[in-house]
């Protein structure tokens, strides 16, 4: 009798050739995508909320605009559309 369960044992998710399986792991990074996304659009509802800014770097503010996009476009858009749908 085995006693030990691997968390890797069940690998189904991974291994998987099935196109519905496929598809739900796309969804499944677009949805942490969305979760890391919205984090980074409450920075910057924050700092645009602020008269004087609250992060008080104007680089800082750029990088994070460009870190949302980037995560939005490449985590969340192409996943769930071209991944999920198209599967």
């Amino acid at each position: 009798m085995k006693l030990t369960i691997s968390i890797l044992e069940n690998d189904k998710w991974l291994r998987s050739c099935n196109h519905k399986d496929i598809g739900t792991l796309y969804l499944i990074t677009g949805v942490w995508g969305g979760i890391i996304g919205t984090r980074i659009r409450v920075i910057i509802r924050i700092q645009l909320s602020f008269p004087s800014g609250f992060l008080h770097n104007e680089q800082l503010y750029n990088v994070i605009v460009t870190a949302h996009a980037f995560i939005i476009i490449f985590f969340i858009v192409i996943p769930i559309l071209i991944g999920c749908f198209g599967n």
